[in-house]
């Protein structure tokens, strides 16, 4: 979606309004332990939907992590990884 900004150089208040007016970024990357080998692990997180529980692989070892996020819009609050 391509938002319409017009600005001229003397109208510093406008330009701030488009600013805030953009739409966020809501897509965080975060990191993450795997529970099981210790691997840093690096995903990327849909903060659009809230917290929110899912199941990942580990890169590595392939065991199953169980992550729960805490999201706002645009960032990842907290994560928690632990054995599924």
């Amino acid at each position: 979606m391509a938002l319409f900004c017009p600005l001229d150089n003397n109208d510093i208040a406008r330009h701030r309004v488009c600013l805030r007016n953009r739409p966020m970024d809501l897509l965080c990357e975060t990191s993450f332990e795997c529970p099981y080998c210790g691997e840093g692990i690096s995903i990327t997180v849909d903060t659009s939907q809230g917290g929110y529980s899912t199941i990942e692989d580990c890169t590595v070892c392939c065991r199953p992590i169980q992550l729960v996020f805490e999201c706002e819009p645009g960032e990842v609050i907290a994560v928690e990884a632990s054995a599924a």
